[in-house]
């Protein structure tokens, strides 16, 4: 196996972050897409509502407390991927899910 020129390594390291960059501008794409519908924001926000990201963990065990602590930081890490996407969405939710209760307590 022959060694790489630094010219090869440069060329290879530049195609690898130019694919990378591809891949991130197709993420961005893609969850502007789920987003963009009310049925996609709804299915973040249940996700978001599962891993109780905004629970306390007062009163846990040290292993309760890790694994929330696992649940909360994939929480964190699709909201980075939302902010990254569209900076008003993650907001947009909380009104769309503020309103869905004013009226779910004016029906009930």
């Amino acid at each position: 196996m022959a060694l790489k020129t630094p010219d090869q390594l440069r060329r290879e390291s530049q195609r690898a972050e130019s694919e990378e960059l591809k891949t991130a501008r197709q993420r961005r794409i893609d969850i502007r897409e789920v987003l963009a519908t009310r049925e996609g924001r709804s299915f973040v926000w249940t996700i978001l509502g599962l891993s109780g990201y905004m629970d306390s963990f007062e009163g846990l065990s040290s292993d309760e407390k890790s694994f929330m602590a696992g649940k909360r930081e994939l929480a964190l890490d699709i909201l980075r991927l939302i902010e990254d996407a569209d900076t008003r969405a993650y907001p947009h939710m909380i009104l769309e899910n503020l309103e869905l209760s004013e009226e779910e307590k004016g029906n009930g």
